[in-house]
């Protein structure tokens, strides 16, 4: 599945989340590259925060990055600190939070979140139904139901889920 997961069929992400991040990072290695710049940097802790600007934007990037990846053999969850390969028939459903993370519903009783996929908050205050988050749940689950994952099924002897650091 490594393979497949690679090149995937369609990437899932909120678009105010991947606007969120880029947009982040953008300013903090803006706010990095200025401090640096200064003449007087060296002398007032440029570099301790210029260092921190950087590294807030490589967590930035990691935020714009979560999401679902699906291919033919699974799915590629990617989160702020783990991503996690999963096959088709180790998922039982895809559900959708009212507030925060989106979740995995997995066969032996696992919840594996989806930072990526997030409503936002105002979508759950104004009660908004047709939000493009639970578009994205329904499409998974629809995906899900094509390509033989059910919930009546029981996990295959030995499949796991496989987290990469």
């Amino acid at each position: 599945m490594a393979a497949e997961a690679l090149s995937p069929d369609r990437v899932y992400q909120s678009r105010p989340q991947v606007l969120f991040g880029w947009c982040g990072a953008a300013v903090m290695v803006a706010l990095g590259v200025v401090v640096l710049l200064l003449p007087k940097a060296h002398r007032h802790g440029g570099y301790a925060i210029a260092a921190f600007a950087f590294v807030a934007a490589v967590g930035f990037v990691r935020f714009a990055r979560c999401g679902v990846r699906v291919s033919a053999g699974g799915i590629r969850v990617t989160n702020m600190l783990r991503t996690t390969d999963l096959e088709w028939d180790q998922i039982r459903e895809f559900k959708l939070s009212p507030v925060g993370a989106c979740l995995i519903g997995l066969k032996d009783g696992r919840w594996v979140g989806i930072i990526g996929i997030e409503q936002t908050n105002w979508a759950w205050l104004t009660k908004r139904r047709d939000t493009s988050e639970r578009h994205m749940i329904e499409e998974l689950n629809e995906l899900l139901r094509e390509r033989g994952g059910n919930g009546d099924q029981s996990p295959a002897p030995g499949a796991a889920v496989h987290p990469k650091r």
